[in-house]
């Protein structure tokens, strides 16, 4: 009996372990993502003097390649719905090779003084990290340019648990949100 106990104990902890290895690896897909959108939106400001808006919106239903993620993969490269033009993504110069489990949207503002909107103005989520509330009021301060990225995966599959990955401009953080289980 004891020997049976002591083999559920360790079939429980593999699985536990299998399933932390699996979030992280997720984890790895959407910080590295959200990386290289970083990287591209730098270069384009360079090149262009504004960043570029991707997405029509952020959050459930203006992501890519899946308006809403689910504890699936979708494979990236078929024409965007929720984006400014259908090849967005492309003219960004961000193409993952694997389908993907998160969905992606960048927002950009100012890409002249005039039409500058503040960060919250369009849609750019205020959330807490480590237990602090990242400012994100310095966006776009200034008129000066800015862009917002997130990424956001629900594994369970529920609708309602979202881990989500952000990134913004003026900040060399990215931001964990949300476990998702």
């Amino acid at each position: 009996m004891i020997v049976v106990v002591l083999i559920g104990v360790v079939a429980a902890l593999a699985v536990y372990g299998m399933m932390r290895w699996v979030r992280y690896s997720h984890l790895g897909e959407a910080q590295n993502i959200v990386s290289n959108i970083r990287t591209a939106e730098e270069a384009y400001l360079s090149e262009n003097g504004a960043y570029f808006n991707v997405s029509n919106g952020l959050g459930k239903g203006h992501t890519y390649p899946s308006a809403t993620p689910g504890s699936f993969k979708t494979a990236w490269g078929a024409a965007c719905t929720t984006c400014t033009a259908g090849n967005s993504w492309k003219a960004l110069g961000v193409n993952p090779t694997a389908p993907v489990t998160f969905g992606y949207a960048v927002i950009a503002d100012c890409s002249t003084p005039a039409n500058c909107s503040t960060p919250t103005g369009r849609g750019v989520p205020s959330f807490s990290y480590n237990g602090k509330t990242v400012d994100i009021t310095a966006l776009g301060a200034n008129s000066q340019p800015w862009y917002f990225a997130e990424a956001d995966a629900n594994y369970s599959g529920d609708n309602v648990n979202f881990t989500h990955v952000y990134a913004m401009s003026g900040d060399d953080q990215i931001y964990v949100v949300g476990e998702g289980y």
